[in-house]
């Protein structure tokens, strides 16, 4: 805004520069024009009031011809056929440029300079007048360097003025989007403020405002629906469990029949599980995802999993490393954490290659515990990257591939690190081939100034 201001100023005052002094250049010319004019018309009216033939070789009586001058002149007179009966002084050796048939005024060269040249003739004389037009050439070479000078001033002046008005103007604008930014999931109490005046702004704000409104009570509606309905959900899947395991226990069964019982015994653990994660989800973006945490050893709580995954790594033949700092401490929930890392390393084997390999670091670094989990086999694309911690998200080569899970394990991951202050995110410098998930969190000495047992809602 300021620079397109300054440019359309700049433009202009260039104009209306250039067609002044053009307009005083010729206002200049025209008074030059007309002080010739008067001159021969005196000129001619004096030469009328001798009745005999004049002496030009008296340049005492010439002179007395023209009354009135006030101007340097130079003068040429000239009786038929261009016979120069007179010439001033001044002239010299010069000559005027003579065109028979040219009258009335022009500018040319004489002595190097512009002269203006007014020729007039009456009966048998013809008067040739000559004038420098240096002063009013002077005035308008004054008139555009004093332009030019005054242009830079004026543009900075209004380059000043105009990023005045402009930030003033935009800083509502700029208090929304500071607001907006800040109004999440999580926050949507929050309202752009109001800048208390009747523009454009404030119905923009207005209209924001009631927008956020409704958003905020669809997505209400639709966090207390999930919550509610995964919790009213877990007493019959509870039962249903239970009822299964009792048939199954009873063993009066047919094999067929057992297999499909076994099989129902899956799909509503398989349930459950959607249940529980959508349960945890609903209250994390309710704000009321609480966790009790306390001061543990991570290493330990890493390494004890690590057994676990190793085994579940061996039917498929993977190969597993690990590099585990020891002695990294944070403060947080044991059980959520071993639900992050569970995920995380079940995720590493199933999109894994058979015979693959799954690598595991465990460091810490300016007082950040860094966890990197990264894997052989398919790959996360850009495009997935994007959205793998989406819930329900399923990339289009998981989908093709036809390997169990729900698409709630990362998005669970995610909630759960940034209930611990950290965060879950695609490594983008992974070695190529590999898929590669970083967990980052603050270790114990970052949140010292925490109890030894809190709790952390998100």
């Amino acid at each position: 805004m300021t620079l397109w201001t300054a440019m359309i100023v700049g433009a202009a005052v260039v104009c209306v520069g250039l067609g002044v002094a053009w307009h005083l250049y010729k206002d200049g010319i025209g008074n030059l024009d007309g002080e010739l004019r008067s001159t021969a018309h005196d000129f001619f009216d004096g030469l009328g009031r001798h009745p005999s033939r004049f002496e030009w070789s008296d340049r005492s009586a010439v002179d007395d011809l023209f009354p009135n001058v006030r101007t340097l002149f130079f003068v040429q007179i000239e009786e038929p056929e261009g016979h120069a009966v007179f010439r001033s002084r001044n002239l010299e050796q010069a000559t005027f440029p003579i065109d028979a048939k040219e009258r009335g005024h022009f500018t040319t060269e004489l002595f190097g300079k512009e002269m203006r040249v007014g020729v007039f003739q009456r009966g048998q004389v013809t008067l040739r007048l000559a004038a420098s037009i240096y002063q009013v050439e002077e005035t308008f070479e004054d008139l555009l360097i004093a332009y030019a000078v005054a242009l830079p001033v004026l543009l900075i002046f209004v380059g000043v003025a105009g990023w005045w008005l402009s930030q003033k103007a935009l800083r509502p604008i700029r208090d929304i989007a500071i607001a907006a930014e800040q109004i999440t999931a999580r926050r949507l109490d929050q309202r752009l403020p109001n800048p208390g005046t009747r523009d454009e702004v404030a119905h923009l704000t207005d209209v924001l405002n009631k927008m956020i409104d409704r958003l905020a009570a669809s997505f209400t509606q639709a966090t207390r629906f999930t919550a509610d309905a995964s919790h009213e959900l877990k007493t019959p899947l509870t039962i249903i469990r239970g009822e299964l395991e009792a048939a199954l226990r009873e063993g009066e069964l047919s094999p067929s029949q057992e297999k499909l019982l076994v099989n129902l015994l899956e799909e509503t653990q398989r349930l459950r599980g959607i249940t529980d994660g959508l349960l945890l989800l609903s209250r994390a973006d309710a704000g009321h995802f609480e966790l009790p945490v306390a001061a543990l050893d991570f290493s330990a709580l890493v390494s004890e999993i690590l057994e676990d995954i190793e085994i579940l790594a061996a039917p498929h033949q993977i190969a597993l490393e690990a590099e585990v700092q020891s002695g990294i401490r944070v403060r947080g929930n044991a059980q959520f954490l071993r639900q992050l890392l569970l995920n995380l390393f079940d995720n590493a084997i199933k999109y894994n290659d058979p015979q693959g390999s799954l690598r595991v670091t465990v460091s810490e670094t300016k007082g950040e515990c860094i966890v990197s989990v990264a894997n052989t086999g398919t790959t996360i694309s850009p495009a997935d990257a994007e959205h793998i911690f989406d819930r329900f998200y399923r990339g289009d080569a998981v989908r093709q591939s036809r390997r169990s899970g729900h698409g709630l394990g990362l998005s669970i991951c995610r909630e759960i690190a940034r209930a611990h202050r950290g965060e879950v995110v695609v490594a983008p410098d992974a070695a190529a081939g590999w898929t590669e998930l970083r967990l980052t969190m603050p270790a114990l000495e970052s949140v010292a100034s925490l109890p030894s047992t809190s709790a952390v809602a998100v």
